[in-house]
């Protein structure tokens, strides 16, 4: 009868852990399905920050190429425009009047 009775509450306590370790294991199997999904969004996030990073590395490029256009046209026009600059200020050093030949101060010299 002892042996019974022993034999039961051994079988009562394997029941109870094995039990225990079902709900373990099926806490683990939603922690990894959990894992998985968290993954793939990851995955899937980083797939398109790449995406933008490729996109924004040859916007870059192609705006230093405008920035370089710009900047080479802008000095061959600053340099077709020089010697006419130098006629204007050289005409702007001279009061109003005298450009228009009305100075007394030119009359006098």
């Amino acid at each position: 009868r002892s042996s019974d009775l022993r034999r039961k509450q051994t079988q009562q306590e394997l029941l109870g852990e094995l039990d225990r370790s079902k709900g373990e294991r099926d806490e683990r199997v939603r922690q990894c399905a959990a894992l998985k999904v968290r993954n793939k969004t990851l995955s899937d996030d980083l797939r398109a920050l790449k995406a933008q990073l490729a996109f924004l590395v040859e916007k870059s490029r192609h705006d230093d190429e405008l920035i370089a256009r710009l900047e080479k046209t802008n000095s061959k026009s600053k340099s077709r425009s020089a010697p006419a600059e130098r006629s204007r200020s050289s005409q702007s050093s001279k009061c109003a009047a005298c450009r228009s030949n009305e100075c007394a101060a030119e009359e006098e010299a």
